[in-house]
C-alpha cells in the first residue's frame, strides 16, 4: 500500500491517531465554545473557537503527512515538535496559571497533554524506525 512499508507502520498510526483525535477535539472546543470556557474556569468563547479551528487544520496536515505514498521525515519531525510544545505549553500554563481554572479544567488541561506526549513518544520511535538502516 505505501512504500515505506512496514517500517512506517507505527508512525502512520501515530499520525492518524493524532490527526483523528486532534480534529475530534477541535471541532468539540470550537463548537461547544460557550460550555467549555465555564467548564475549564476560563471564560473567553472566541478563544477556544480560534483553539479549536487551530486544532482542526492541524489535524488535516497531520491526516495529510500520514497518508502519502512516503512519509516525510521532515514533516514528521514537524509533527513531533508541534505536539512537544503544546506538551510544554500546557504544563507551563498550568505551573504558571492553575488559579485561573476549575478542578476539571486542570484534568482536562492535564489530561490532553499527557495524550499529545504519548502521541509525540510513538512518532518519535516511528521516526527512529524509518531513520534506521535496513
Amino acid at each position: 500500500m505505501y512504500e515505506d512499508e512496514p517500517n512506517s507502520t507505527l508512525l502512520r498510526s501515530a499520525l492518524k491517531t493524532n490527526a483523528v483525535v486532534s480534529a475530534l477535539t477541535g471541532v468539540a472546543i470550537a463548537a461547544g465554545a460557550g460550555i467549555v470556557g465555564p467548564l475549564i474556569g476560563f471564560d473567553l468563547p472566541l478563544l477556544y473557537q480560534v483553539i479549536g479551528a487551530g486544532l482542526a487544520a492541524f489535524a488535516a496536515w497531520v491526516w495529510f503527512v500520514g497518508t502519502r505514498n512516503a512519509v516525510s521525515q521532515r514533516d514528521a519531525r514537524i509533527v513531533l515538535w508541534l505536539d512537544v510544545l503544546w506538551v510544554l505549553g500546557s504544563t507551563l500554563l498550568l505551573l504558571g496559571f492553575s488559579q485561573l481554572f476549575t478542578i476539571v479544567g486542570i484534568v482536562l488541561i492535564a489530561g490532553a497533554a499527557a495524550m499529545v506526549a504519548a502521541f509525540a513518544t510513538a512518532e518519535y520511535a516511528g521516526i527512529r524506525r524509518i531513520s534506521a538502516p535496513s
